[in-house]
C-alpha cells in the first residue's frame, strides 16, 4: 500500500500532463501512486498515458462526471494512507510530496493541507497560497496574484 495517493481529475487537457506528469516523476518522495481520473477525454489522453507515463493508473470513466465525479472515482480507486487533489495543470516542485508528508508525520492532528501554488509565467507571483474557510463555510483564498516575498513560507 503506497503512502500517498494523488489523483489527478482529467478531461480533454492531454497539453497539461508532460508538465504535471514529469514533475510527479521528479519527486523526491517515493512511496506514492498517481491515479489519472480521466472524465472520457477525446484528445488522445488516455494513450498518451499509457504510452509515455505507464507507471500512471489510469482510471478510464468512460465519460464526463465532473470534476467531483473524477475526483469521487479517484477517492474510491486510491489505495494510499493519505490523499492529494491535484489539478492537471499544475508542476510540483521536486521536494511537494515529501514536504506533505513530513508535515502529516510530525503534526497528526493536521487533516489537510493546501500548496502554495506559482503562476507558471510569473513565478514569482502567487496564483493562491492556500484556501481558507469562514465559520460559517464560506471559501476563500490566501495571496491571490501576490508578488512572492516570503509571506506564507511557514506551517
Amino acid at each position: 500500500m503506497p503512502t500517498v495517493s494523488i489523483i489527478i481529475p482529467h478531461w480533454n487537457g492531454r497539453f497539461h500532463l508532460d508538465d504535471c506528469l514529469t514533475a510527479l516523476r521528479q519527486q523526491t518522495f517515493s512511496d506514492f501512486e498517481v491515479i489519472l481520473a480521466d472524465n472520457g477525454s477525446s484528445d488522445g489522453s488516455q494513450e498518451y498515458v499509457r504510452q509515455q507515463f505507464p507507471e500512471v493508473r489510469l482510471l478510464e470513466l468512460g465519460q464526463n462526471r465532473g470534476f467531483t465525479g473524477a475526483c469521487n472515482a479517484g477517492y474510491a480507486a486510491s489505495r494510499g494512507e493519505f490523499v492529494i487533489l491535484l489539478n492537471n495543470d499544475t508542476a510540483v516542485d521536486p521536494h511537494w510530496l515529501s514536504e506533505i508528508v513530513r508535515v502529516f508525520g510530525q503534526q497528526p492532528d493536521v487533516g489537510a493541507i493546501a500548496s502554495k501554488m506559482l503562476l507558471f509565467d510569473q513565478r514569482d507571483h502567487f496564483h493562491t497560497a492556500g484556501d481558507t474557510y469562514r465559520l460559517d463555510g464560506i471559501p476563500g483564498n490566501r495571496g491571490v496574484w501576490q508578488q512572492d516575498v516570503g509571506q506564507y513560507d511557514r506551517e
